[in-house]
């Protein structure tokens, strides 16, 4: 029933946002009149279709399509906050790692992922309270994070600067840094 619901909510009302947005964008932009005759979203290419697209200007020129395409493949969130998290990363005698148990992907999978063309971003991200715990056949240790902070780190803006700071503990020492990284 909740997979119902999900999917509902994809194929309504992500049109009905993509439908007030693009209105509430052009409007800004100065546009007298907005229509849309419609709006379709393929969450498997993450494209919007928009059908019957009317504009007329401030000055009453008009811009008129049938149909307009947009390929959105960027997904951007706004602040990430993590508190009291804990992350096992262990090496495996074959060499392979887990994160949390799960393999990370193949070369060749991560090669597709690239070439599809999604990019992630954050605008902040900060981890307090959290551990991350490494193991390997022979070795073992605890890196506790008392607090990390990232400024905005967009995969679309890769010269971008974003700031940060960490602080936490490895074994008995104490480590922090502030800086900004590229």
């Amino acid at each position: 029933a909740v997979v119902l619901v999900l999917v509902a909510l994809i194929y309504v009302a992500v049109p009905l946002g993509i439908r007030y947005a693009a209105t509430s964008e052009l409007e800004a932009m100065g546009a007298r009149d907005v229509k849309i005759g419609a709006v379709d979203f393929d969450p498997f290419d993450a494209a919007a279709t928009i059908s019957d697209l009317a504009v007329t200007g401030s000055d009453g020129d008009r811009l008129t399509a049938d149909r307009l395409t947009v390929y959105v493949r960027r997904i951007h969130l706004p602040e990430v906050a993590v508190e009291g998290a804990l992350l096992d990363v262990r090496r495996l005698e074959t060499g392979g790692i887990l994160f949390a148990g799960l393999a990370p992907l193949a070369d060749e999978q991560v090669e597709e992922e690239e070439e599809a063309g999604w990019q992630f971003g954050f605008g902040k991200l900060e981890i307090a309270r959290s551990r991350l715990h490494y193991a390997e056949p022979d070795f073992e240790t605890t890196f506790v994070l008392d607090d990390l902070s990232f400024g905005r780190v967009l995969a679309w803006q890769p010269d971008e600067v974003a700031d940060f700071r960490f602080s936490g503990t490895l074994g008995d020492s104490t480590l922090s840094a502030e800086g900004t990284a590229m």
